[in-house]
């Protein structure tokens, strides 16, 4: 058991306590979630249709053979839709549910801060034809966009992240650690199949209130982060974009920037 509560791995021959699956008001699967605390479950916010009063939790790995299903609504302003810029690039969709009743506190997991490009790693989700649920494979690629999505190639084309997957856990396959939730399969024109998730340290970022169920360093020092004041004004968005990238694709190699003096955005950035 994992301190503060919450089971640390989920074991690839059972079916992972932490695993939900969500109905609608229509009673059809909408995708799966992942509970993070006796009464709460993390999820996309395109699986809620936050319009319908409720949605049902089911939990699949729940001991013994029932499926208990458990009445769920949206837990208060915990609920980030995605959007995207001009650019397309998409952002958000992650949801916080609130339970109706709690399940057992073993039964819970903690999000781990761990991406690293070229992990196996394995999600839990509920397809067409898998009510039950269903292992999907894939390797960890690197970071795309400018939310800190990570792009994930599947280990084989039938194991695309497909309707029923979003929301779902991604476990590291070496630790059996919860790194991520699932947001989108995709197919581009060339063939291409990716399928990509919403790490820790992005959640968190979207939703503060599931800070207390991570683990794990944080990308950035608290003592560097910009305050609310001077976050806007101390910011050269070109520049970090330019950093981020080096450090996320480059960082083995020397980069030399010069900030003149009184370039006080810059140098804040």
């Amino acid at each position: 058991m994992a301190a503060g509560g919450g089971v640390q791995a989920a074991s690839p021959t059972e079916t992972p306590s932490w695993a939900v699956r969500i109905r609608g008001a229509d009673g059809e699967i909408a995708g799966a979630g992942i509970l993070l605390s006796p009464d709460q479950v993390l999820t996309c916010a395109h699986v809620v249709d936050r319009a319908a009063a409720r949605v049902t939790a089911e939990f699949v790995g729940a001991a013994g053979h029932s499926v208990p299903a458990i009445a769920a609504w949206v837990d208060g302003d915990a609920y980030v839709p995605e959007t995207q810029d001009a650019d397309g690039d998409p952002s958000g969709d992650v949801a916080l549910l609130r339970l109706e009743r709690p399940r057992p506190a073993e039964e819970a997991v903690r999000l781990h801060r761990l991406a690293t490009p070229g992990r196996a790693v394995r999600m839990y989700g509920f397809p067409y034809d898998h009510n039950g649920g269903i292992w999907f494979r894939a390797t960890v690629v690197g970071g795309c966009g400018r939310d800190g999505q990570v792009q994930l190639s599947p280990t084989s084309p039938g194991e695309l992240a497909s309707p029923g997957c979003s929301g779902a856990g991604v476990a590291d396959s070496a630790t059996s650690e919860v790194i991520g939730l699932v947001l989108t399969g995709q197919k581009d024109q060339h063939g291409n199949r990716f399928s990509f998730m919403s790490p820790a340290e992005t959640i968190v970022r979207h939703l503060p209130q599931v800070e207390p169920f991570i683990e794990g360093p944080t990308a950035v020092d608290d003592r560097l982060r910009s305050t609310e004041d001077d976050a806007g004004e101390l910011l050269d968005e070109p520049f970090a974009q330019r950093l981020a990238a080096w450090l996320r694709d480059d960082g083995r190699q020397v980069k030399i920037s010069v900030v003149r003096h009184g370039d006080a955005a810059r140098g804040a950035t």
